[in-house]
């Protein structure tokens, strides 16, 4: 059943023109967001004679016309022509913006392109190949440029020599052997022509540098509207469709008898020529399809069906029959220069958003000047053709789902059969789905031959479908819901407790006039026109399972936006500031706080506080993030997926290199198992195992932990906990394997031998030794933890007295009266006394290097909890005083590298600090009643800090590193404000520690 209403009869035309003509959206569509004419009196009479004769005789087909285009879905665009021999370069200079529009954008005489086309030769051109290539990746009907802005015809046209036949030594007509080859391969075929805009014709709009004509870039004649400001110039135009348009049109439709045709830019001209060209396109051929951009005005489109804007993201608002032509990169001619190309994913994505909103998806494709597509462009077809291969039948034959808006992607549907597009797979396997009424009689996944069913748990507020540990396709997953019969629906957006959700503002409640849709480009899928206090945003939704949730909102800023506004999400009130920018549009992500909401309904709302400038804002989206585990871990184990990838790209050929440490200039950084945090990843990958209980976890963390082992008898390291502690250590408290055991033991005897009675102390460093005799520096209090461990696990209490002695020597020596610890104590072994305090990554010598203080707090808690001394306890809680009343402690709990850094608040951060710091706190609450409240709280501060979009990487970037922005050694500059493996250690550890004591559970438990 068509939701698009048009008219059916000519005698009712008049009165019902407001409701029957298909509907455009405002500023919509076009390379030129002024798209619209006004209808002037001439329009009118050609309006008038349209829908009282010819017109509505031509809708009566219209059903029958655009049958196939409907069942088509997915279709290819190209754009090819003399200006992919450029490929977006001119006279040795990067041209740009769109590559097809060179001719205007150099301002190159008709005589000079002309030179240009004579070098155009594409022998690689394989009609076969690109058809061919169309119908792999899904595609049903295929659409390329016969003619575009540059006036030059790719066929071979009998109206003007100004086209590929006669002016280039090709010699042969593409159009012509694509039209056969589509034939060949079941594929509907149809051309773009370029009707409003000419730059090569001497009548036509658009060539203000040679012929100074209107419709050009210099807005001649009173500009967009320069044929109503100066009538007496539309007769050369009027001359220039007569003479060239209408017939190069009647041309196409006679020679190569296409199925569609598809026109762009029709403010360049008046109404009334467009739609006396449409009236000879329907005198030629009845039948075929044309698009929305011929012929339309203000509310009223003539065309078969409507476009959106160029280049989506995401899609506004459209009812009835619609088209989205996205591109593969930036451009639709064929740049050399232009890399951003998409990944398949996208495009899948896309795909099935349109098809879930009732459109289709025309995708472009730029191939080159020699006639061959672009590897990349092959690429990114062949990706989507295999998914394509294996999902069709959620693609084609279907339309939109009644189900409401999901937060994981999106829904289609063929009568009883559901099919649910999963972009965003759960990690906790309960795919939460929310508004279906009906009892859902199977689920499976559209890929399983076999159809096994899916678990299928159903509560009061949603249904929960037990799915795979692992999406079994990342880019779009497909399930199927068999219904026994055709679903009924709640109308309320549903929310997961386990999935981000994003709130667009394309698809919020607009209360107040005013308000008007962004083209839903990357950065322009936004509601604008926010320039009242009475007018508000909001969306209503059904929240499955109570849950935390972070709130960001993200919204375009520009040289006139400014203001406050309000967010209201029940009874919870945030409010945020809009600050304009200088120049340009910027994307701002703000994250206003949290909220705890339980099941049930929810309403959020925007409103203006105050108004700066004359518009509020231009709001993109609101984003509810969950802030339990389950999503955080959700990231981790997208990450640790990506970063075990990036590691087997990294180290081929270099076994020795086994472990990630850092990146570098972008590149990810190995290292051998003797760096001191070759033993971090193995830990992540054991936290991901104990958290989520998954066997591929188990697997990993077994295969990276064997890579350290030979590091149990390497004596020339202090780093011996960090390295064999964190991933022997770590997996044996999960499984207790003998083996692990073994290890243990080995490697705390081998880092006991660098313990010297005399000074009372294990030696750090053995390098440098013409600047310290006996270096011990605070980090190696959590080497101590290795030898506690391999004192129980071996009976031999002279690890355990090691320990002590060395822990006891350090409080005493290592600590200022408020504290602070120094980085660097050097001692005589001669006499045991200290020589020298000084640091190597602090500031100063007398400054607090942060991590320095976070390796003190987190080793004599530690040391309390094997001990049981008290001493060490109380000594813990000076540390966290110093560190949680320093003053240089900012707000999110984040210290900066060294507390003492001369430019604070400029100087870099160390999120592994504050990783370390909350891990420490959540144990140290455990051991004291007075403070406990206090330590979990800022301890809570810390990860809700790092949880955040400011820390923390988003998924399948950063080669795989969770977190963002530590510093290694500021004064070396060596990884400064760059992911580091530890902070993920010391991250997982803590969120699993928070986590257990929150369930009551001892706060070390590790058991899955």
């Amino acid at each position: 059943m068509k939701t698009t209403i048009y008219i059916q009869s000519a005698l009712l035309a008049t009165a019902l023109l407001a409701v029957n003509i298909v509907f455009a959206q405002n500023n919509k569509g076009d390379e030129d967001k002024d798209m619209f004419n006004n209808a002037k009196a001439r329009d009118q009479q050609a309006i008038d004679k349209a829908v009282k004769g010819w017109w509505a005789q031509s809708m009566k087909t219209h059903d029958q016309r655009i049958d196939w285009w409907h069942k088509a879905k997915f279709g290819m665009f190209i754009h090819w022509g003399v200006y992919s021999q450029a490929g977006g370069e001119w006279k040795g200079q990067k041209v740009s913006g769109y590559a097809e529009h060179l001719m205007r954008k150099e301002k190159i005489s008709r005589a000079e392109y002309l030179e240009l086309a004579h070098h155009f030769n594409p022998v690689l051109f394989n009609a076969d190949t690109w058809v061919r290539n169309a119908r792999e990746a899904g595609m049903n009907y295929l659409i390329i440029t016969s003619k575009h802005h540059d006036g030059f015809a790719m066929y071979d046209s009998k109206v003007s020599d100004f086209n590929i036949m006669q002016q280039t030594p090709f010699k042969r007509d593409p159009m012509k052997e694509l039209s056969a080859a589509c034939k060949k391969y079941g594929v509907k075929f149809g051309f773009y022509y370029s009707h409003a805009f000419d730059w090569e014709h001497p009548d036509a709009p658009g060539n203000d540098w040679e012929y100074k004509n209107p419709g050009g870039d210099l807005n001649l004649y009173g500009g967009t509207n320069w044929f109503d400001v100066h009538p007496e110039l539309l007769p050369k135009a009027v001359k220039y469709v007569n003479e060239k348009a209408i017939p190069q049109i009647k041309e196409l439709l006679r020679n190569y008898h296409p199925d569609i045709l598809w026109f762009d830019t029709p403010h360049k001209l008046p109404l009334s020529e467009n739609i006396r060209i449409l009236e000879a396109i329907r005198e030629t051929d009845p039948n075929v399809v044309v698009n929305g951009r011929l012929a339309r005005s203000g509310d009223m489109n003539f065309g078969d069906y409507k476009n959106t804007a160029d280049r989506p993201a995401e899609f506004y608002p459209v009812t009835g029959d619609w088209e989205a032509i996205p591109t593969t990169n930036e451009s639709y001619g064929y740049s050399k220069y232009d890399d951003s190309h998409k990944p398949a994913a996208f495009f899948i994505q896309l795909l099935a958003k349109a098809v879930s909103r009732g459109g289709n998806l025309l995708m472009n494709i730029g191939p080159r000047g020699d006639g061959e597509m672009d590897v990349k462009d092959v690429t990114i077809l062949k990706g989507i053709g295999e998914w394509v291969a294996k999902n069709k039948a959620s693609i084609y034959d279907v339309g939109p789902s009644s189900l409401p808006l999901q937060s994981w992607g999106v829904t289609t549907q063929k009568n009883n059969l559901v099919y649910l597009h999963v972009f965003n797979w759960p990690s906790d396997g309960r795919l939460q789905l929310g508004g279906l009424l009906n009892k859902i009689d199977k689920a499976y996944l559209l890929t399983d031959p076999a159809k096994q069913p899916l678990r299928i748990i159903t509560g009061n507020r949603m249904t929960s479908i037990m799915v795979p540990p692992q999406a079994p396709d990342t880019s779009n997953t497909v399930i199927v819901l068999a219904l026994k019969e055709k679903p009924k629906t709640d109308s309320v957006r549903f929310v997961a407790s386990n999935t981000a959700t994003r709130l667009l503002a394309f698809d919020a409640i607009l209360k107040g006039k005013g308000f008007g849709f962004g083209d839903g480009k990357a950065s322009g899928y936004y509601v604008d026109g926010w320039k009242s206090a009475n007018q508000q945003i909001a969306w209503h939704f059904n929240l499955g399972e109570s849950a935390r949730f972070k709130i960001v909102v993200k919204y375009v800023a520009t040289p006139e936006t400014a203001g406050a506004y309000q967010l209201q999400l029940d009874q919870n009130k945030y409010e945020g500031k809009v600050q304009a920018t200088e120049k340009g549009n910027v994307i701002q992500t703000i994250e206003l706080g949290t909220a705890d909401l339980i099941a049930g309904y929810h309403q959020l709302t925007i409103a203006p506080l105050a108004l700066g400038k004359s518009e509020l804002m231009r709001l993109l989206e609101v984003q509810l993030v969950p802030q339990n585990l389950a999503a955080i871990f959700t990231n981790a184990e997208a990450q640790s997926r990506l970063m075990i990838q990036e590691i087997a790209k990294a180290n081929a050929g270099k076994p020795d290199l086994v472990s990630p440490r850092t990146l570098e200039h972008g590149n990810l950084k190995l290292v051998a198992s003797r760096d001191w945090t070759s033993g971090f990843f193995p830990g992540v990958l054991w936290f991901l195992d104990a958290y989520t209980g998954k066997r591929e976890w188990l697997q990993a963390a077994k295969q990276f932990t064997a890579n350290i082992e030979k590091e149990k008898t390497n004596g020339t390291t202090h780093d011996m906990g960090f390295k064999v502690y964190c991933s022997f250590g770590t997996g044996y408290r999960i499984t207790k394997d003998a083996h692990y055991k073994e290890v243990i033991v080995q490697a705390a005897r081998t880092l006991a031998r660098r313990f010297n009675a005399t000074t009372g102390t294990l030696r750090s460093w053995d390098h440098s030794r013409d600047k310290w005799g006996f270096p011990v520096i605070i980090d190696n209090m959590m080497n101590l933890e290795l030898l506690f461990e391999g004192a129980k696990l071996s009976g031999d209490t002279s690890l355990y007295r090691i320990a002590v002695a060395h822990a006891n020597t350090t409080m005493k020596n290592h600590f200022r009266p408020d504290y602070s610890s120094y980085h660097v104590v050097d001692y005589d072994t001669l006499t045991g006394k200290v020589v020298k305090k000084t640091t190597h990554q602090g500031y100063a010598n007398e400054s607090a290097w942060a991590r320095g203080q976070a390796w003190g707090l987190y080793g004599y808690t530690m040391c309390y909890r094997e001990t049981k001394n008290k001493a060490y306890l109380d000594h813990a809680e000076h540390i966290a005083a110093f560190i949680l009343h320093h003053p240089n402690l900012p707000q999110d709990k984040v210290p900066y590298w060294d507390f003492n850094a001369p430019g604070i608040p400029n100087e870099p951060r160390d999120a592994s600090a504050a990783a370390v710091i909350a891990s420490a706190l959540y144990e140290l609450s455990a051991y004291t009643k007075t403070n406990a409240k206090i330590y979990r709280a800022t301890a809570d501060q810390i990860l809700e800090s790092l949880a955040g979009s400011q820390y923390t990487s988003p998924a399948n970037e950063n080669k795989g590193f969770i977190l963002l922005h530590s510093t290694g050694a500021k004064p070396a500059n060596s990884e400064v404000d760059v992911p580091l493996n530890y902070a993920d250690y010391y991250y997982l550890e803590a969120l699993l520690r928070g986590k257990n004591l929150q369930e009551g559970k001892p706060v070390l438990q590790l058991a899955k």
